[in-house]
Formats: structure tokens, C-alpha cells, sequence
């Protein structure tokens, strides 16, 4: 069974990187559109409210960076942890925009 203070809070030790946001945000937008095809057993790591609205992985962490008191109560906690995490989410915005400037 999960230390369930560890599980809140984590440690440093399983820290997620700006680039593990910024490809779970490109799976999400991906999961959406094979799920306009198939729409069984869709589950995105971000709230689904923002992956539909989503232009871009950019534009999906943006939104969760500008609505990220959304996910403090989200049930999921891989969620939870993402949405409180505002730098780090700043950190994968600034990420994915260095890749769009540089294509």
C-alpha cells in the first residue's frame, strides 16, 4: 500500500521533467484524436475539458497552467500532481514554445 503522505506529496526523487509534461501533453492530444474515431477508453493525464479545447501541447499547458486550481481536486493523482505544480508546468510551456520557434 502507497505512504499516502508520499503520495501527496511525492519526493525529489521521482521529480517529472518539462519534457515528460510536454509529451504527455502531445499523448493526450493524441489519445483525442483517435478517440474521435474510436472513443472507447479514453483517459488523459491532463483534465479532459482542456485536452478537448486544446490547439497544440503548448496551448493544453497553457491552459492547465491558467486553470490550475482545476485539478487540486481531480481524482486522479498524476493529475493532481501536474496541475499543482505551476513551474514546472511553466517550465514544459516554455519548452514547447522553444520547439515551435525553432521549426
Amino acid at each position: 500500500m502507497k505512504d499516502p503522505v508520499l503520495a501527496e506529496h511525492g519526493t525529489h526523487a521521482f521529480a517529472l521533467k518539462p519534457s515528460s509534461i510536454l509529451h504527455a501533453a502531445a499523448a493526450d492530444i493524441a489519445t483525442r484524436d483517435r478517440a474521435k474515431k474510436n472513443p472507447a477508453g479514453r483517459r488523459y493525464l491532463f483534465i479532459w475539458w482542456h485536452v478537448k479545447e486544446a490547439k497544440s501541447p503548448a496551448d493544453l499547458i497553457r491552459r492547465a497552467l491558467a486553470d490550475s486550481g482545476a485539478g487540486a481536486g481531480h481524482p486522479d493523482h498524476n493529475t493532481r500532481m501536474i496541475y499543482r505544480d505551476s513551474d514546472l508546468l511553466r517550465a514544459a510551456y516554455e519548452l514547447a514554445m522553444e520547439g515551435r520557434s525553432g521549426a
